[in-house]
């Protein structure tokens, strides 16, 4: 669960460091500042790491009024901070509990949601720049204390770990200092953007092709996913190249030599969560921050396992799957729009609980049956979310924050129009000191067909093409790839890493002259300006050429073509051209899947193909 930014405390566990300005360093033992936000007398982020009873700096940097620092919201679980000097109380605060974390597993096609308590964790939060000690406490008393040093002159300090003296040590180069960012979306450098970094974890130097492979996929990806398609025009997207020692995370108690030194730790319930080296999390979480400004920091980690999704504080943890885009789609929901988990479920005591304490506060959810929504949502309320099969109510069945594959509902799409809105005012109103601050986004943004470039001419349609929108002459979609979403194409095609198939506008108008149709379809096919296809003189899928009648279905008949078949059964079932003989292709034979439940089948082109039954329309 996440919650809004402003005043106090980035978790941890599943937090990770998102962009940054290269960093010079030199050896371990040399104290040395980094050049970061310029030190003042005021206020200084403290970029912190709790493990057990030990409470680091790991970073310090001076504050300004673009650094966005996670608050706590409703009734969520949380510490409260004192920084005390000479016998006294130099000010003090509230922040979300760190050690909270909030996991999804998807295995074996079961989805497991879990809210776990860590004992290590990474953190910020604003306080003065006095120096001093900070204690952390919870309920039942002090948790938490440390050594909290001066930052003095300009710039900042990075390090591994603080030392006895209170000192700090720059990061090493062994530690991942990487390359220098880049800007894999650029919508412009203005600190009112939302700015998302990624990094990678457990990629070693010669795998960093497919991190940038893997990471440019998903931001581009996201940019076609529902609801944030709608904002991307103030999304940024960050990346560098972190190169880890050894490949992949590691196991329990076993971290492998990377960038986070991220592990799987298996809980009692059966799923499993990931672990990181919160020092190192804060440390990069800080240069984020100071330098590119980041609101959100992702790590992918270099393993496909399926479903393995993180949102804690400020920071996502995420796998290779091929669900990665809306995995993102969701957590993002979470990290950055505050909105709570709709899952209606019974397997889920201990979070239903949980849920019950801030669904009163939720933008999503409510404790009670009465639609505080009704100002732009007339009802009726659906029963069940957070965890609770009861006793909770949301404003639709299906949401991005259910099942991650469905568009946002009612609620969550009011939330995210409202948080964007605030972010263009924002903008607008910026100091330009602030913008100034971040680094050379080299090239402007790229302006294409839905981003303000050039109309596509009458016969053409604005598709998305894996890295960007273009103009293509309408195309023939395969029937049973039909999408609305990027999770639409995720879901059909499982065996596929994130972004191999998309999901593109194929038609000027839908049958009937209803809504256009978008398909799944591999990136660049059909390519940008492509003549259209000729279809076959027997053509259903474009409603050109043939109209299928009662108990018919339009399936594929050969290269580029379709036709009406009568609805069949069949024992030899398949989901791709891929599962049928070289002679065969794979064709929808059933809009319902029949008693046997088979929607699809291998055919030999043209098999059972019927005669047009009205003329090609003008």
């Amino acid at each position: 669960m996440m919650r809004s930014v402003k005043t106090c405390s980035l978790l941890a566990l599943t937090a990770f460091a998102l962009a940054a300005v290269p960093v010079g360093c030199s050896s371990a033992d040399e104290e040395r500042p980094v050049s970061l936000a310029p030190a003042t007398s005021g206020n200084v982020v403290l970029g912190l790491s709790l493990e057990g009873s030990a409470l680091r700096v790991e970073a310090l940097y001076a504050a300004d009024e673009e650094v966005e620092i996670r608050e706590a919201h409703g009734d969520e679980p949380t510490l409260r901070w004192e920084l005390r000097r000479d016998s006294g109380v130099v000010a003090s605060g509230v922040i979300p509990d760190p050690r909270i974390g909030h996991t999804n597993d998807l295995r074996s096609g079961k989805l497991r949601h879990e809210e776990l308590r860590f004992s290590r964790a990474a953190l910020d939060l604003v306080a003065p720049n006095s120096g001093g000690e900070l204690v952390l406490v919870d309920a039942t008393g002090e948790i938490a204390r440390g050594t909290v040093p001066v930052l003095r002159g300009a710039g900042g300090t990075l390090s591994k770990q603080s030392t006895g003296g209170g000192s700090l040590r720059p990061l090493a180069a062994g530690d991942g200092a990487g390359t220098e960012w880049e800007k894999l979306i650029n919508n412009g450098r203005c600190g009112g953007h939302l700015n998302v970094a990624i990094l990678p974890e457990g990629f070693t130097e010669a795998e960093m092709p497919k991190f940038r492979e893997v990471a440019s996929r998903i931001a581009n990806g996201l940019r076609n996913t529902d609801g944030w398609s709608d904002h991307f025009s103030l999304v940024n997207v960050w990346t560098k190249d972190l190169a880890s020692k050894q490949s992949g995370p590691g196991k329990k108690g076993k971290p492998n030599d990377t960038v986070f030194r991220l592990e799987y730790e298996p809980d009692v319930n059966g799923s499993r969560h990931m672990v990181d080296d919160a020092a190192r999390t804060a440390a990069r979480f800080a240069e984020a921050r100071s330098t590119v400004k980041a609101t959100t920091l992702l790590v992918i980690a270099n393993t496909t396992d399926a479903g393995l999704g993180y949102s804690s504080g400020s920071a996502i943890f995420m796998s290779m799957s091929n669900d990665a885009i809306p995995t993102l789609a969701h957590e993002l929901g979470h990290n950055v729009l505050n909105l709570h988990d709709e899952y209606a479920s019974s397997d889920y005591p201990d979070y239903c609980k949980f849920s019950r304490t801030v669904a009163g506060t939720s933008f999503n959810l409510n404790d009670k049956n009465v639609n505080k929504w009704s100002a732009f949502f007339p009802g009726p309320l659906v029963e069940g979310g957070g965890g609770c099969a009861k006793g909770i109510w949301k404003t639709a069945a299906k949401c991005t924050m259910d099942d991650q594959h469905d568009a946002f509902c009612p609620a969550c799409t009011k939330r995210m129009n409202d948080f964007f809105a605030a972010r263009a005012e924002r903008a607008k109103t910026n100091p330009p000191a602030i913008c100034k601050q971040l680094p050379d986004a080299g090239a402007p943004a790229v302006k294409d067909c839905n981003n303000g470039g050039a109309a596509c001419d009458a016969s053409q349609v604005c598709a998305f093409n894996g890295d960007g929108y273009c103009c293509k002459a309408p195309w023939a979609g395969t029937p049973g790839e039909e999408c609305k979403t990027a999770g639409d194409c995720s879901r059909l095609h499982p065996d596929d890493p994130p972004g191999a198939f998309v999901c593109s506008r194929a038609e000027l108008a839908g049958p009937d002259g209803g809504t256009p149709r978008a398909f799944c379809a591999k990136p660049d096919v059909p390519a940008c300006g492509a003549a259209a296809t000729t279809p076959s003189k027997s053509d259903c899928s474009n409603d050109k050429t043939q109209a299928c009648g009662s108990g018919e279905i339009c399936s594929a008949s050969g290269a580029e073509s379709s036709c009406c078949r009568t609805e069949r059964t069949a024992l030899e079932s398949c989901d791709s051209d891929a599962d049928c003989k070289a002679d065969k292709l794979c064709a929808r034979i059933s809009e319902t899947g029949g008693d046997n439940g088979i929607f699809f089948a291998c055919l030999s082109p043209g098999e059972g193909c019927l005669a047009p039954k009205v003329a090609p329309k003008p």
